[in-house]
């Protein structure tokens, strides 16, 4: 998937991105209010798509698809590399674009479970899962991280699309629930998911994050995947806007691997 881009547009220094994106929740908001919607996410696969109000818009932020198709790349990819990957969960589904997307692609996967905090996101990608008939292959569970999975559910891979900012949301009408998607403030959540996710990986499981690398505080992200002891490795790369339909601000995405430190 490749986009025609102007480079020159991705000096984000002085930037306010806080406000930006705050800016993008509110068009999601707004969209949200007359109730429920039937979306295109431009995957083939997925014939029938709708996105609740206080939900997560994959037709409003641009990196939804993205994450969605280059996680069942990676997967692949990290097969070929002797990772054997039969059970995935995502963290944050929102709309369960990437959940329902793997479900429907990806016949290795035998246990794959969305996990949101938000029950508006919850119900959104259960419905989802239902209209692309695939409810039988996706469990989904409202939880704040880990806190409501089963104890013995062991995973291959997790994967989460972390909150690009580590401060709280500038003051707004938006609804708190949809804001966690962007805001965490002192990443405090993301403290949260290493400080559970290790009791639910199985013996050589790891972890996949999509990290906006110009808009993250990647010093303080650093500080926390160390600290827990994973090695890290970058496996993909690509800059895109913000949000559908637009040039600019440009976000420079990655995703990188996380293993247990031998």
């Amino acid at each position: 998937m490749q986009e025609k881009i102007n480079t020159e547009l991705l000096n984000s220094e002085n930037f306010n991105w806080p406000q930006r994106i705050l800016e993008t929740y509110e068009k999601t908001h707004k969209l949200g209010e007359s109730g429920k919607r039937e979306i295109n996410t431009d995957i083939e696969v997925i014939k029938k798509f709708v996105v609740y109000p206080g939900v997560f818009a994959p037709d409003v932020f641009r990196n939804s698809t993205y994450f969605a198709t280059l996680s069942w790349e990676v997967i692949n990819e990290l097969r070929q590399e002797g990772f054997d990957i039969t059970s995935f969960a995502e963290m944050g589904c929102g709309s369960g674009l990437t959940s329902v997307y793997l479900a429907l692609i990806d016949q290795k996967l035998s246990k794959i479970v969305a996990i949101d905090v938000n029950p508006n996101a919850v119900e959104n990608t259960q419905e989802n899962a239902s209209l692309n008939n695939v409810s039988d292959r996706l469990e989904v569970i409202h939880s704040d991280c880990f806190l409501n999975v089963p104890k013995d559910l062991q995973l291959d891979l997790v994967a989460w699309w972390i909150p690009y900012n580590p401060v709280r949301a500038p003051a707004s009408e938006v609804d708190e629930m949809l804001l966690k998607g962007g805001f965490d403030p002192q990443y405090k959540s993301l403290n949260d998911f290493f400080d559970q996710v290790d009791e639910y990986l199985s013996e050589n499981g790891s972890i996949l994050l999509g990290v906006g690398d110009n808009v993250v505080n990647n010093t303080l992200i650093s500080q926390i995947i160390s600290s827990r002891g994973w090695n890290v490795k970058t496996l993909k790369k690509f800059i895109i806007p913000l949000e559908v339909g637009t040039t600019e601000p440009l976000i420079k995405n990655k995703i990188i691997h996380l293993t247990r430190k031998q």
